[in-house]
């Protein structure tokens, strides 16, 4: 299982949202590496703005990147999940939430 995170942004003119990106997907193994860097993980982004989300991810990458022997413990024993996929998918989201700031995270 994964998550799958995009960005939905308002339509103009319309009460409606849609996905902008493509989305990006991590593997649920990751969830309490997520919860320690970020202080949440993906799965409670849902319907969260970009705003809100992108500050979390900064922090989230600021910590893998300079402790990460702080983390190794959370990396999966099966392979599933590991320090340098978590960053790769939280720079990912970072840059599609630096380009939709107004937006919202959709989690599925």
């Amino acid at each position: 299982m994964s998550y799958h995170v995009c960005v939905e942004c308002k339509l103009e003119g319309y009460d409606e949202w849609a996905s902008v990106t493509d989305g990006n997907n991590i593997t649920y193994n990751l969830a309490d590496m997520f919860d320690a860097a970020c202080g949440v993980r993906p799965s409670l982004w849902h319907l969260q703005p970009t705003s809100y989300v992108l500050a979390l991810v900064k922090h989230g990458i600021d910590e893998l990147e300079k402790n990460p022997q702080k983390y190794k413990k959370y990396e999966a024993p099966n392979g599933w999940g590991t320090i340098e996929g978590a960053l790769n998918f939280l720079k990912m989201v970072r840059i599609d939430c630096e380009r939709y700031i107004k937006g919202r995270i959709y989690v599925s």
